[in-house]
């Protein structure tokens, strides 16, 4: 009887698998990797929090081309939030209010704003609205279409 012991297999009465797995060059390659990592944010962290902390005098030397040339400081009427949950809390007290009562949007023609619960209970009431259907008008030979000539169609 011939036994063939290769390196990955298992050798008889054994219940594991011998390999070549070398378990130190794992270890040693995740502690380098883990050293360089940490070693970039640190250098990182270090660059970002200077670069932040030198005064623009010094980052810029020039004058910029805006200054050489004369030019004053962009006015704009945009306004930035200053508390934007405050403003939404306002916003939507407005248009709970604007729900919650009634007004006349328009004259011409007359429209009126009602309050949500009142139109709902108006329409378990009395139902939807339902307008009177036009029957449509038949035609007459004054109101007959005449047909209009058209152009022949193109000779390719």
């Amino acid at each position: 009887m011939h036994e063939d012991h290769s390196s990955h297999g298992a050798p008889s009465g054994e219940k594991y698998e011998l390999s070549d797995v070398h378990v130190r060059i794992i270890l040693y390659t995740g502690i380098v990797l883990t050293v360089t990592v940490l070693a970039t944010f640190v250098v990182s962290y270090y660059f970002l929090k200077n670069l932040d902390e030198t005064p623009a005098a010094t980052r810029f030397k020039e004058p910029s081309i805006a200054t050489a040339v004369g030019h004053e400081a962009w006015t704009t009427p945009v306004r930035l939030q200053q508390d934007p949950p405050a403003e939404y809390q306002e916003y939507k007290h407005g248009q709970t209010s604007l729900a919650e009562s009634f007004a006349q949007v328009s004259l011409t023609p007359e429209i009126y704003r009602i309050p949500i619960a009142t139109a709902m209970k108006i329409v378990e009431e009395k139902g939807f609205p339902v307008f009177p259907m036009i029957e449509p008008v038949a035609p007459t030979a004054e109101t007959e279409a005449v047909p209009v000539e058209t152009a022949p169609p193109a000779q390719p």
